[in-house]
């Protein structure tokens, strides 16, 4: 029995994004908030793309193998490596540049 390999990234994939969408998007959200959505779930999509293009899946233990490893590395995602977009557009700077002080 021939199983596709590409199920586990639409479903994993899928339930990362329903998540990440009821977490970050509300109501009032603006363009930023998208804009942080599709590139922390591209990010990590495209690395996961990457993976299952790489992987040789036969059976449907290996299916669910791949599954929970693309689950996985979404939510490693989320702990680790996600970048705030609206951070960079919306920091001020918050400092006096003109005090700098020198030990000598």
């Amino acid at each position: 029995m021939r199983v596709n390999k590409w199920y586990s990234l639409i479903a994993a994939g899928l339930l990362y994004f329903i998540y990440a969408f009821r977490r970050g998007i509300y109501a009032g959200s603006g363009f930023l908030d998208y804009l942080n959505l599709i590139v922390n779930f591209g990010i990590i999509l495209v690395l996961a793309v990457w993976l299952i293009r790489k992987s040789t899946v036969s059976n449907i233990i290996e299916q669910i193998i791949s599954f929970g490893f693309v689950l996985y590395l979404f939510v490693l995602h989320l702990f680790v490596t996600y970048i705030y977009i609206p951070y960079y557009f919306t920091q001020e700077y918050i400092g006096n540049s003109g005090s700098v002080k020198y030990l000598v």
